[in-house]
């Protein structure tokens, strides 16, 4: 039987992790733009968890009003 010394690392969850976050818009539109305005060549940022297209379509009902809006305006700002 092999014993191993050090413990074997755990894999990252990663993005989908806990779904109890999404959908979760990180930034609002003027904070987006302010930061397009700074950015760095090859600096990223995630504005949005969650499935974007699904999430934007009035039908689905994922979000409330106001918010499907705001993910709206961000997303159309970051396209």
């Amino acid at each position: 039987m092999t014993t191993l010394s050090t413990p074997l690392p755990t894999a990252d969850p990663g993005p989908m992790a806990s779904m109890a976050e999404f959908p979760h818009l990180d930034i609002d539109e003027p904070a987006l733009c302010d930061w397009l305005a700074e950015a760095m060549p090859g600096e990223s940022i995630r504005y949005y968890r969650g499935f974007l297209g699904y999430d934007r379509a009035p039908s689905t009902g994922v979000l409330p009003e106001r918010e499907r809006k705001r993910l709206v305006a961000v997303a159309s700002r970051a396209m």
